[in-house]
């Protein structure tokens, strides 16, 4: 997992990305800031939490820089699409979106015929522009994980009422391989919202 880390990260600078930070080294409890806060429970001895720790990290460290790599691919391609388009129709396009979402002047990009002929500068108004476009779906997916806890509890809500089950545990249900009670999907629904909430404000944060 570290080696995935160590790829991604070198992947996306010789593609001419920008890391968002170099790979953390140093295996220690996982940062919050960036949105691993873990949904999981149950009790771990110090060896099992040392193992999980080192586990947690790279695999982390992994997939970040992965995403990162995805999102700069995802660009280029968005870039190409953007100039598939006729230089006045692209300018009142990124004029159109500046205006409905009331953007600083200042982030506006100029759009070349030929993306690798643009400043660094400009290059990277138009990936703020691209990552901009993403905030919504970052929006969505909050909305969605607490309508997928409301389904979880009226699920069980039915379960308990109508399910007449030797193998379930009184005022519990099935859910992520063990048997939970109506407290704990609470827990476990209002986790993955905040944890959707967090990727949100970080990618926000990237924005600013």
């Amino acid at each position: 997992m570290q080696a995935y880390a160590e790829e991604n990260h070198t992947a996306l600078i010789q593609l001419g990305g920008r890391p968002t930070r170099p790979i953390q080294w140093d295996v220690g409890p996982r940062n919050f800031e960036e949105g691993t806060d873990d949904c999981s429970s149950g009790e771990e001895d110090d060896e099992q939490r040392e193992s999980r720790l080192i586990v947690d990290h790279w695999a982390h460290e992994g997939s970040k820089f992965a995403q990162e790599l995805h999102d700069w691919q995802a660009f280029r391609g968005f870039q190409r699409r953007v100039r598939t388009k006729p230089i006045p129709l692209r300018e009142r396009r990124v004029d159109d979106y500046w205006n409905e979402r009331g953007i600083r002047e200042a982030l506006k990009p100029q759009l070349l015929n030929d993306p690798e002929q643009q400043s660094k500068v400009d290059e990277w108004k138009e990936y703020y522009w691209f990552q901009h476009r993403q905030l919504p779906a970052y929006e969505k997916r909050i909305v969605e994980e607490g309508r997928k806890k409301e389904r979880w509890l009226q699920e069980f809500d039915a379960a308990t009422v109508h399910t007449n089950c030797s193998d379930r545990p009184l005022g519990t249900t099935w859910l992520y391989g063990e048997w939970q009670s109506r407290d704990k999907i609470i827990e476990i629904g209002d986790c993955l919202t905040t944890r959707a909430a967090n990727e949100r404000d970080i990618h926000a944060s990237t924005l600013e």
